[in-house]
């Protein structure tokens, strides 16, 4: 525990009586927020994934263990960068979810042959509100799209290519970087498997 906040049914922060006993725990009352919500706490599975970036940089016994660590590893940026807060752990999946975009862009005008169609597709998604909510908040979901989404644009590449009589040397590096990308999927996340 770094630092503790005791407060009454009405929400006025109060001190211990022994509170001189411990100045570390007790010395940032003033920073405790008036109004709990997302500016100022983890949601959801934040609390595991932030925590456990906080964990490896300080090189901590590890809490949560229930995916591979490369999406908290990848959250650990935004962290050194900004620090232990919301922005912090938050800004990496900002920065893969605006990525996924133009990405996405790029696949649907390989596929459909139409920088229009590739526009209204990429639109659609830009609006959309698991791509939306995923991009602004820090869990690790949205790296394992955006490696995802990658592994599928390079294995498409790859199919059309062999599709059209291409050469195994002209595909094998589209083959191999969708080896890449699944791999850093399912280093981030166990559902990039599937």
């Amino acid at each position: 525990i770094n630092e503790l906040v005791i407060q009454t049914e009405s929400g006025a922060t109060i001190l211990p009586s022994n509170a001189s006993d411990y100045p570390t725990l007790f010395d940032e009352q003033n920073t405790f927020p008036e109004v709990s919500s997302y500016l100022s706490n983890t949601i959801f599975d934040e609390i595991y994934h932030a925590r456990t970036a906080y964990e490896f940089i300080h090189g901590l016994t590890t809490y949560e263990t229930t995916h591979p660590p490369l999406g908290k590893i990848l959250m650990e940026i935004g962290i050194l960068l900004f620090g232990m807060n919301p922005f912090g752990w938050r800004f990496m999946s900002v920065i893969l979810g605006t990525f996924c975009i133009p990405l996405f862009y790029y696949f649907a005008k390989k596929i459909m042959q139409s920088p229009f169609y590739a526009f209204c597709t990429t639109f659609i998604f830009t609006f959309d509100f698991m791509h939306f909510s995923l991009s602004r908040i820090a869990t690790i979901d949205i790296y394992a799209a955006f490696f995802i989404l990658f592994m599928y644009f390079f294995m498409y590449d790859f199919l059309s290519r062999t599709i059209n009589q291409h050469s195994f040397q002209n595909t094998k590096a589209s083959l191999a970087a969708c080896g890449m990308m699944m791999g850093l999927g399912i280093a981030t996340k166990w559902t990039a498997i599937y």
